[in-house]
């Protein structure tokens, strides 16, 4: 059983007092744990937060984990594909028009994959809804924004060794191969 007490005293000042109260009404009744509402909801709401709390932590690492993939399946494409664009360069096209043959390469991959993690998501968000406050698990604002973030991550990762493949003088390439 709890009690609750609205006071602008102190709390600590009317424990005395609510324990005689309490005795006077039912002297059997034991009582233990007199702390005020702040102390009580921060205690109930720990668990809760440090839930969310190492679910940002751990969304954060999975973003870098998949940028660092990205990246290196993208560094990997360009390095098998480096006499192609070499070559394409050195017949002049400029750097732009490769740039972008390599963008929408891993712009392929990006969609293919965030559709199948979308739907992926959507299967497993059901179990995560427990885990949720005022949020529907199937919140079409939230799948868009991790969609938007994920996808940027990969663009940035895709056009990093884009712009390097393209930074390489052609004629230097081509001589030591």
């Amino acid at each position: 059983m709890s009690f609750a007490v609205r006071t602008e005293l102190p709390p600590a000042t009317l424990t005395g007092a609510v324990r005689s109260l309490i005795h006077d009404v039912d002297p059997q009744q034991p009582l233990f744990d007199f702390n005020t509402l702040s102390h009580f909801t921060a205690a109930r709401l720990q668990s809760p937060r440090l839930h969310s709390w190492l679910l940002t932590v751990f969304s954060a690492l999975a973003l870098v984990l998949a940028s660092v993939g990205i990246y290196a399946v993208m560094h990997t494409l360009v390095t098998q594909r480096t006499r192609e664009i070499d070559v394409r360069m050195a017949l002049g096209a400029p750097r732009g028009a490769v740039q972008l043959m390599m963008l929408r390469q891993g712009t392929r991959l990006i969609l293919s994959g965030t559709a199948t993690g979308t739907i992926l998501a959507a299967y497993c968000s059901r179990f995560l809804a427990p885990q949720l406050f005022q949020t529907e698990a199937t919140d079409l604002g939230v799948f868009f924004g991790a969609v938007v973030i994920i996808s940027l991550a990969a663009l940035a990762a895709i056009f990093i060794p884009a712009h390097r493949a393209t930074k390489v003088d052609p004629i230097i390439a081509l001589r030591a191969q």
